[in-house]
């Protein structure tokens, strides 16, 4: 039977919880209808933690571990906690306050060109605080599943037409990251 080894075509079926040990949170979950496929060793924002722990698995086994924040999706970092004039956000000249309150998602550019979300923290009179860290940083993070396929990939599963998805349905919101494979993309 085939284990998780770099370059194997690999689907997973789990639920991805934030614990403290006492309770769980489900964040997200990738039901075996849906699982998570992706070629291991390949993809791109598979989180080193999850990696090591699901290597060597074959089909059918169950998993469950812990991730401590620094295993996972990082400690919360204050520098990506940032202010910004809130006159970037208008449109047609009148501050867009029905996408920029508290608690949404917006998504932004890099002065690079990239795409990122970040959290409306507070908005002020002429400010708006934005946190761009992963929404689950800071949190210890639970996996518990099944692997449901591991086979040899294909080309085309190495080298995706579409390169990828780049963004994130994988903590079941838009805010982006992964929660260990694919993404979200699931193509």
């Amino acid at each position: 039977m085939e284990e998780i080894k770099f370059g194997k075509y690999v689907e997973l079926a789990y639920k991805v919880f934030t614990t403290n040990g006492e309770t769980d949170e489900l964040m997200h979950e990738f039901p075996e209808s849906t699982p998570d496929r992706f070629v291991y060793g390949l993809e791109q924002g598979m989180i080193e933690g999850f990696a090591k722990r699901i290597e060597g698995l074959k089909k059918g086994e169950k998993f469950e571990f812990v991730l401590a924040p620094a295993e996972a999706f990082g400690e919360i970092n204050p520098d990506m906690i940032i202010t910004l004039d809130k006159s970037i956000f208008m449109v047609d000249g009148e501050f867009d306050a029905e996408t920029v309150k508290v608690g949404n998602v917006v998504p932004m550019m890099t002065e690079q060109g990239s795409r990122v979300h970040g959290v409306v923290t507070h908005v002020g009179a002429d400010k708006v605080v934005m946190d761009f860290n992963h929404p689950l940083a800071g949190e210890q993070v639970k996996y518990v599943g099944t692997v449901i396929e591991v086979r040899d990939s294909t080309a085309e599963e190495r080298n995706p037409k579409h390169g990828g998805c780049g963004g994130c349905s994988g903590c079941g919101s838009a805010e982006g990251g992964s929660c260990g494979g694919c993404n979200g993309c699931n193509d």
